[in-house]
Parts: structure tokens; sequence; C-alpha cells
């Protein structure tokens, strides 16, 4: 599974964290969220463990998404938050201050530069 992509000593600081989410007790902000917890709440949300399937932190922005015909939650990517360890980098994208995602322009309203090279002997 993803549990490669983090340290047991990681893992048990998740854990320990995601306690303190569920019993709704009150994360002091010099605590802050441990390097990587998000990305590993993410990408071990299907996880066969139970154990593995670690609530989000309050205040990370999510989008239900269906892959594989399964509902999967993924990050906001305009989200900017010191909070993921590295391992998904969301691209920016632009939303209005609301949080909703900016309407995209029609195709005849984009500018696109597209290189199409000419073949040879054309």
């Amino acid at each position: 599974m993803s549990h490669s992509f983090f340290t047991p000593n990681e893992i048990s600081q998740f854990c320990q964290f995601a306690t303190l989410i569920i019993c709704g007790e009150p994360i002091p902000p010099s605590a802050g969220t441990p390097l990587g917890y998000v990305d590993f709440c993410i990408l071990n949300q299907h996880n066969p463990d139970p154990s593995m399937r670690l609530p989000l932190p309050p205040g990370v922005s999510t989008q239900t998404v269906f892959v594989n015909g399964r509902e999967t939650l993924a990050l906001i990517p305009d989200q900017v938050a010191p909070i993921s360890g590295g391992h998904i980098n969301p691209a920016p994208a632009t939303s209005l201050s609301s949080g909703v995602p900016a309407p995209v322009p029609e195709p005849s309203q984009q500018k696109h530069r597209w290189y199409i090279p000419k073949r040879i002997g054309s």
C-alpha cells in the first residue's frame, strides 16, 4: 500500500494526531498538523485496514470525485497548505473568493499557442 512513502515513526505520529481530531481535542496552533499527514489521509482513504483511514484535519478543503466508480476525496488544487509533506503537490488553480472554482472561458475566448510541426516534404 502507500505505507512505503512513510516511516513507521511517521505513521505512529499520524495515528496519535488522528486521535486528537477524533476526540475533538483542541489542537494547539504551535503543534500544527504533522508534515505529510494530509498526504497520508488522501493516499490511505481506501486502505483495507480501517486503522489506516485517518480523518482529515478541520479546515482542509476537499472535493469529492469518483475514481473507478468509487467516491474519493481529493485536495482542492488551489489550497496552499504547509501541512502537505510534499508527496502530493497540487497545481495552482483559479478560484473565486468564495472558494468556488472560477468559470472556465469558452474555447473561442481562450488563447492557445500550439506548435504544429510541418511535415517534411509538404
